[in-house]
């Protein structure tokens, strides 16, 4: 017992102290480097806005630089084959003094290139729907511009819908109940990301239609905010 008790006490050895101090004495230069750095652009005004536009143009450089090479490396467009994609128009080679050309179609003439198609394993169409309104019942609001689309473009471009479905051939059918699909960024600014929105009726220049699907953020085709299908009936334009 007695040995027991003269035993020397364990003592606890550390640096607490010289590494608080060190940190303090790191923060002190820090601080003191920051005033003077300070003090010199005062005093040479002019070095500080080259500094600061050098400064401001490279960070801008490497952020394009660095979004162009994450987009087409890393990050490529979610469609579906897009690097085979191609835009054809008509032109006029008999005459060069007359109309060179156009991009664009008449519903016949688009039906007949893709009855007659044995190139392109597909081929899709759209139009610009302007002066689009949304009347929710209280108020009427302008909406960013639509697309009548071929009803086979959700599968061409294949790109899966966020929530909903997208446009089928079912919904081209002459008889078929209106519908459309609303892009990312509308859904978010417009209705706060709601999901309830799905399945509700739109009023849409006069007529209701109703919201089948949401499309994910990056999927942005023809920089349309919604979609809407055009018809088969061929008496009906595209």
């Amino acid at each position: 017992m007695l040995d027991d008790a003269r035993r020397p006490v364990p003592t606890i050895r550390g640096h607490f102290g010289v590494e608080f101090a060190r940190m303090e004495t790191h923060l002190e230069s820090l601080t003191r480097d920051f005033r003077y750095a300070l003090r010199n652009l005062r005093k040479s005004r002019r070095f500080s806005l080259i500094a600061i536009c050098a400064l401001a143009f490279g960070i801008g450089a490497c952020t394009v630089v660095f979004s162009v090479v994450y987009n087409v490396f890393f990050h490529a467009l979610p469609y579906k084959d897009f690097d085979r994609s191609v835009v054809f128009e008509i032109r006029n080679t008999a005459s060069a003094a007359g109309s060179k050309g156009r991009s664009y179609f008449s519903p016949a003439e688009f039906r007949a290139i893709r009855e007659q198609n044995h190139v392109f394993e597909d081929m899709i169409a759209h139009g610009v729907v302007s002066r689009l309104f949304y009347d929710d019942g209280k108020s009427t609001r302008v909406l960013p511009r639509g697309e009548a689309v071929s009803t086979n473009t959700f599968d061409y471009w294949g790109v899966p819908p966020l929530l909903g479905r997208t446009i089928s051939e079912e919904d081209g059918r002459p008889g078929a109940p209106p519908v459309f699909v609303m892009n990312y960024r509308l859904w978010k600014r417009e209705f706060g990301g709601d999901p309830n929105i799905l399945g509700k009726n739109f009023i849409l220049r006069g007529t209701p239609r109703t919201l089948v699907g949401i499309m994910p953020a990056r999927f942005n085709t023809f920089g349309a905010s919604l979609w809407m299908p055009m018809s088969t009936a061929r008496s009906e334009a595209i």
